[in-house]
């Protein structure tokens, strides 16, 4: 009877163990959707500060540029789930009928900015790719006038950054299929002035946006996570704190079948200053169980009853080889049970990794299991590692392994139950000597008397082509389009990087502010296309005389920005003067002989006081002007740390 009643308790707890491991496959399965859903918006925030960022270091752009620019992302993929890329222009009450006429001189006679009712502020769509019949609806709306819009634009002007608006129906909805949208904006400004003015409206140029229509979106973002383990789970999407039918964006076409029982989520997701909810619900929860498992110990325990009561019964052996016989069997049994229940954790964790490699590394004895995916992974086969843990060690990348061991240490040191997860991304080299960058999670499934980790399993997967498109993206968001040199958001941030070290260096650290004497002239006489010529010469010229490990920034419009480390000022101004020569020397254009000329502010910042990428450039600039004012065509140099000037 005691047999019985134990195998049955065996059962209920192995049953116990089979839904926690639903509820953490459920939960796995939904990390995914947030996951896709995160990365999937950052990269239409990139795109859209691209965008940004194109209009406002771009002279004269017009729709044909902005048609160029998008058709290029679309190109590069980065057009899927998106209705469009536009722009929405700013528009002054006293600046509205010009406006609007030179729209209509570009061809569209009819254009008007709607609705048309007075107000304080006006803005309206100019460019939306692709501008076909749908896009179209929307062309020279007045998205300002719709509180929910207003507040999305007023909210990503104020803090200058995207911002995704509430549950809105968007204009370019026809038919009865209409579904609810959503649009992210990003503020555009006037970039030569933005840095000196404290209401972003006074430097305020319009938004790069994009609308969305919600269903498109998700079933784009989630289409192969609802084929495969997201097929039985139901997806519903509000635009609330909160389950509100009147704020449901989304939900799954699969008609739900169950009520939610132990299979269910509700996540709050945020992004651009808006919260979703996302509700899950699993819809069909037995289908998940594998009962084999509990079903095995109730006969696996009911058989061994009846083996030993007949045992016991036919041999009638005295007390102490019965007990001897019944310990040893116990023995067996719990072995083979924990041999079952680790073969089992092994699988079970590896099951809810996504594809990749899996691995099982055992702390006490440094011994490690790698599945056949892990070895394909990295074009290895079982013969080069024998489950060593020295074959994960010797083919980390170089530049990340010493960091990599630190964290790791670390976490072993520092984890304790609860916090039984780590996460880290970094570089692999296969067989072949190519670095693959890889997504690397484990798990805490043992640990010693002592609490430290002594075993974890995980995954592995190569996240490589996404690296490089993050890095792509990254590159293009920080060059200059005109003269293919950093621009201003590359400077801020290396120029940022570089004072926060400063005081640690014993050389001196330059910022050069340039102003081209006379461009303004040029440019009005011969029109912008010889001016930008112009630009991309005297780029070509300051590179060839400055050194290779000096940094050259386009600020904007014929400004220009120097970033120079050294232990002499006679390098500093010596550079200087060559800036100044090369600027000045006679420029040959179609059959024009044009000359400028350079005016320079030099700021040199030892470290022996507190200050900021900001401070610097606006000290630079404030030299350059005194300059520009007494003197063109020369320079003016401080000292940041004493304010002592000398000039020449």
């Amino acid at each position: 009877m005691g047999g019985v009643l134990a195998s049955i308790g065996a059962a209920y707890l192995s049953f116990s163990l089979e839904v926690s491991r639903a509820k953490e496959s459920f939960l796995f399965n939904i990390e995914q959707v947030e996951v896709a859903l995160s990365e999937r918006l950052r990269t239409y925030e990139l795109m859209l500060r691209g965008a940004a960022g194109f209009y406002e270091t771009t002279p004269g752009v017009d729709r044909s540029a902005w048609r160029t620019y998008t058709e290029k992302l679309q190109q590069n993929g980065l057009i899927t789930e998106v209705q469009g890329i536009g722009f929405a222009a700013y528009v002054n009450p006293d600046a509205l009928d010009n406006f609007v006429q030179q729209v209509r001189d570009e061809g569209f006679p009819d254009f008007s900015v709607h609705p048309q009712t007075p107000r304080d502020i006006y803005t309206a769509i100019l460019y939306l790719e692709p501008f076909d019949e749908r896009n179209q609806r929307a062309f020279g709306y007045d998205m300002y006038s719709e509180a929910t819009r207003r507040d999305a634009m007023h909210r990503a002007t104020l803090t200058r950054k995207a911002a995704l608006s509430g549950r809105v129906e968007l204009l370019q909805e026809m038919g009865s299929k209409k579904q609810a949208g959503t649009l992210m904006y990003v503020p555009v400004f006037d970039s030569n002035n933005i840095e000196m003015q404290a209401d972003p409206y006074k430097v305020l140029l319009g938004w790069a946006y994009s609308p969305f229509r919600m269903t498109d979106l998700i079933n784009g973002i989630i289409q192969n996570w609802e084929r495969d383990d997201g097929a039985s789970i139901h997806l519903s999407i509000f635009d609330s704190p909160e389950i509100a039918y009147q704020t449901l964006m989304y939900e799954s076409d699969r008609a739900f079948k169950s009520e939610p029982n132990y299979l269910h989520a509700s996540v709050p997701f945020s992004f651009g200053g808006r919260t979703w909810l996302l509700d899950f619900n699993h819809q069909d929860e037995l289908s998940v169980l594998n009962l084999e498992r509990p079903l095995i110990f109730v006969l696996l325990g009911l058989v061994i009853s009846a083996v030993l009561a007949a045992y016991v019964r036919t041999l009638q052996m005295t007390r102490d080889r019965a007990t001897q016989t019944a310990e040893h069997l116990t023995h067996e049994l719990r072995l083979k049970q924990s041999k079952m229940v680790e073969l089992e954790e092994r699988w079970r964790y590896a099951l809810q990794a996504t594809r990749g490699g899996v691995w099982d590394w055992r702390a006490k004895d440094n011994q490690a299991y790698f599945s056949e995916e892990w070895y394909n992974l990295f074009g290895f086969t079982h013969a080069d590692g024998k489950h060593l843990h020295s074959t994960w060690l010797d083919n980390i990348h170089p530049d990340d392994r010493d960091d990599l061991m630190e964290k790791l240490e670390r976490f072993m040191e520092n984890s304790r139950p609860g916090d039984d997860t780590f996460e880290n991304e970094y570089r692999m080299v296969d067989a072949h000597g190519d670095a693959i960058w890889i997504l690397d999670r484990g798990f805490v499934v043992e640990r010693d008397d002592s609490g430290r980790p002594a075993r974890i399993t995980g995954t592995v997967e190569d996240v490589t082509a996404e690296h490089e498109r993050l890095h792509r993206l990254q590159s293009e968001a920080e060059t200059d389009r005109l003269t293919l040199l950093p621009n201003r958001a590359y400077l801020y941030k290396y120029l940022g990087k570089a004072v926060a070290v400063q005081a640690k260096k014993k050389s001196m650290l330059a910022v050069m502010f340039i102003d081209l004497d006379r461009f303004k002239q040029v440019n009005d006489t011969y029109g912008h296309e010889i001016g930008d010529k112009l630009l991309v010469e005297v780029a070509t010229r300051f590179k060839d005389v400055l050194r290779i490990d000096d940094v050259l920034c386009r600020w904007g419009g014929d400004e220009f920005l120097v970033v120079l480390e050294t232990h002499s000022l006679d390098s500093v101004t010596g550079a200087a003067q060559r800036l100044i020569e090369a600027a000045s020397l006679p420029i040959y254009l179609r059959g024009h002989e044009l000359f400028i000329g350079a005016s320079i502010g030099i700021v040199i910042y030892h470290g022996s006081i507190e200050s900021t990428a900001e401070e610097l450039i606006r000290r630079a600039d404030k030299l350059m002007y005194d300059v520009k004012l007494n003197q063109r065509g020369h320079y003016k140099l401080a000292h940041i740390d004493d304010k002592t000037e000398a000039r020449q």
